[in-house]
């Protein structure tokens, strides 16, 4: 989802929100909050599996391009 796609992005939030406190919770957690998700220079690669969202890339969009800055799944196989 392109930076300006915030319909869908707001959507899918709680899930992927809490995707990424499981994924970081051994390490102390993320070092953003939920509302930097939606920010204009943030853009998502998610992937389903049977309508329920699985894994989820999320890269900020700099000058020199896309930079990975979170990674999560829900921990299936």
């Amino acid at each position: 989802m392109w930076p300006e796609d915030k319909s869908n992005k707001q959507k899918y939030l709680n899930e992927v929100w809490d995707m990424i406190e499981t994924a970081y919770e051994p390490i102390g957690g993320c070092n953003c909050d939920k509302s930097e998700l939606l920010g204009d220079n943030v853009y998502w690669k998610l992937s389903k599996r049977n309508g329920k969202i699985v894994c989820a890339f999320l890269y900020k969009l700099t000058k020199f391009g896309r930079k990975m800055f979170l990674l999560a799944t829900d921990g299936t196989q």
